[in-house]
């Protein structure tokens, strides 16, 4: 009885395993990465350039950001031009490189949140918190947008980035 027991078991695990998605691979169909040369982010900068950030294949873009001239625009709706805006600034980490602008808010000194447009240094594992949990792998050089939210409210979360011709 015993034996039969952890068999069923130990095929339950296995096939269990066996439907997970891999969450970290880009979403299916189409370009998987915007993969750039060191200094991809500059040439989106100066080119102008107009991006989509998205979670899957499946859902409408979350996130519409373009550069003009020096400034970053950021809006969650296509229809608008830009829900929020500010002169690209540099952010680095030891794992990435970023171009976007923090906005503070006037109401809540000292509670800034960033809006950002990032280069992978070298592979990096990220995660966004609920309620779209999602794994990201991005292998160096790979560009991504990454909205950091005021400390103490949330955490960052990442999208893939899709660059819009």
């Amino acid at each position: 009885m015993n034996r039969r027991l952890a068999a069923t078991v130990a095929f339950l695990l296995v096939a269990a395993a066996c439907d997970q998605k891999d969450a970290g691979k880009a979403p299916a169909g189409g370009a998987d990465y915007a993969l750039v040369a060191a200094g991809g982010l500059r040439e989106l900068l100066a080119s102008n350039a107009r991006v989509i950030g998205i979670l899957n294949d499946v859902e409408q873009p979350y996130v519409y950001a373009s550069f003009h001239d020096g400034w970053l625009e950021w809006s969650t709706d296509r229809e608008r031009r830009s829900m929020i805006q500010g002169r690209a600034d540099t952010y680095n980490r030891p794992d990435m490189s970023c171009l976007g602008f923090e906005y503070k808010r006037l109401g809540t000194p000292g509670r800034a949140e960033r809006y950002l447009i990032c280069e992978a240094a070298g592979e990096l594992k990220v995660s966004n918190a609920l309620p779209r949990s999602q794994d990201f792998v991005f292998p160096a050089g790979a560009l991504f947008l990454q909205y950091e939210p005021p400390k103490e409210t949330g955490y960052p979360q990442y999208y893939f980035l899709r660059i819009q011709k």
